[in-house]
């Protein structure tokens, strides 16, 4: 598929931003939150990579619509599809890939919504 400007090469590149920034955390070994700096960064990949392939594919229609038809906001902006409704909706990933994605997904929200000890999320890579 050949992209020309607009919106769906503007998310394609920022998931490619996203997942080289997520890399370039992971590879300083002085930087204390590379874990979680890495797998956050690499579900804003993922899910903007989604997003990307959705705007191409479908338009502009992957967000969160109430029973009313109306989409769902936060902070005056429409709620775009989380990264495990893209997966569900895209619906061709391997059952591998699939459950690699949802794992980081349940880490990254320990990250984002639970505080966790630096050691419980690199107990789970038998790492450092």
């Amino acid at each position: 598929m050949k992209l020309r400007k607009g919106k769906t090469k503007s998310i394609l590149h920022a998931s490619i931003d996203s997942a080289l920034l997520g890399v370039e955390i992971y590879n300083k070994p002085r930087t204390t939150f590379r874990s979680e700096g890495f797998i956050t960064m690499m579900i804003m990949a993922w899910t903007r990579l989604f997003h990307a392939y959705f705007n191409s594919t479908i338009g502009d229609k992957y967000y969160y619509k109430k029973k009313n038809g109306r989409y769902d906001t936060i902070d005056g902006e429409r709620k775009a599809w989380e990264l495990t409704t893209c997966i569900r909706k895209y619906g061709k990933l391997t059952s591998g890939v699939e459950s690699n994605l949802n794992f980081f997904i349940k880490l990254r929200n320990k990250i984002e919504h639970r505080h966790i000890e630096k050691r419980e999320i690199d107990r789970y890579f038998n790492i450092w």
